[in-house]
């Protein structure tokens, strides 16, 4: 999807990504449309965050794309809830 395109996620990182995604919607889609929510507030603070950074710092690089192990340490738990 997104993530994949715009090269914040790898390809592992957005299929574990498609699968939270998939799991928090057939839970209920409240919790599918707060994935939703918080991905994009997420996405949005991190471009705010980098931007201050690199006014800041001198050497500042952007992170690099997030894999499957990333997406799940940051869902897992709230996927568990869900079901």
């Amino acid at each position: 999807g997104r993530g994949l395109k715009k090269k914040s996620l790898s390809k592992s990182g957005a299929m574990a990504a498609f699968v939270v995604g998939l799991v928090s919607f057939l839970a209920s889609y409240r919790m599918g449309i707060t994935l939703i929510l918080f991905y994009q507030s997420s996405s949005s603070l991190t471009k705010v965050g980098n931007a201050i950074k690199k006014k800041l710092e001198a050497d500042h690089k952007e992170g690099g794309q997030r894999g499957a192990d990333q997406v799940l340490a940051c869902s897992l738990l709230a996927t568990v809830i869900a079901m």
